[in-house]
């Protein structure tokens, strides 16, 4: 499936009955390009009999324990951010350059953004 990212997406984060995991959790929400782009399916809690409270504290227990990393994956972070550090540091010319070849295509693409022809007003 392609994500467009000019789309309206419509998801469902509501807990299931046997909780959440976090590899599924994290699937659903980077496949987007901000909140804007999103649309819940339906509200992470209900209110139904007075129980909103409780209901709201156990989905936020939920993702909370489902975005937690686990020892080993936290080792690996510490690992890959350090091992970026070092790259960084001894390609200090290529990155430079990256940055700027990148600022300039978002300059170039600001500029045509603002050129382009604007919808007309039919009010």
């Amino acid at each position: 499936m392609t994500f467009k990212n000019d789309e309206i997406w419509v998801i469902d984060l509501a807990v299931p009955p046997q909780g959440l995991r976090r590899a599924g959790l994290f699937v659903v929400i980077t496949r987007f390009q901000d909140v804007e782009s999103i649309r819940l399916l339906r509200p992470l809690w209900t209110d139904e009999n007075g129980q909103g409270e409780r209901r709201k504290k156990a989905v936020i227990k939920s993702f909370c324990k489902a975005c937690k990393l686990d020892d080993d994956l936290k080792a690996e972070l510490q690992i890959e951010q350090r091992n970026f550090e070092k790259t960084k540091a001894n390609r200090k010319d290529q990155w430079e350059l990256a940055n700027r070849l990148v600022a300039e295509r978002e300059a170039a693409a600001a500029a045509a953004a603002a050129n382009a022809p604007q919808p007309m007003d039919e009010t």
